[in-house]
């Protein structure tokens, strides 16, 4: 269950208790935060592209990535299992959605074309388009 590529961002969650890293090779990992162990590889999350960011959500039961091929996935922890996967109609538009209701909150459009590169989450999910 190691790193076959480069990481391209590494988040901790809100405990400290675990971290989550998206790579180059496509996978998203979690991370015991106290002994380093992987405990569970989600390989090919974005098929055969790079894994550009992954965040933990409030409540820590899920996990939302972004890859280079212009997707967004949520990933449940306990089993790694896709729940849900945007579509690549979103690409060109900056998209809010409340984190703890799962409603989008608000949309705007974008002059940007590319995959997602970001993911930040507070109270609301902001995406960042390349």
């Amino acid at each position: 269950m190691g790193v076959d590529g480069a990481i391209n961002q590494v988040r901790y969650s809100s405990t400290g208790g675990m971290y989550v890293t998206a790579s180059k090779d496509g996978a998203i990992r979690l991370w015991d935060g106290v002994s380093a162990n992987c405990v569970r590889s989600i390989v090919g999350a974005h098929g055969t592209a790079e894994a550009t960011s992954a965040c933990f959500t409030k409540d820590q039961r899920f996990v939302l990535s972004c890859g280079k091929d212009s997707t967004v996935k949520l990933w449940e922890i306990g089993t790694g299992r896709l729940v849900k996967a945007t579509h690549k109609q979103l690409r060109c538009q900056i998209v809010v959605w409340d984190t703890l209701t799962a409603e989008k909150v608000a949309k705007w459009p974008s002059n940007h074309i590319g995959a997602p590169r970001a993911l930040t989450n507070g109270a609301c999910l902001h995406i960042l388009w390349d």
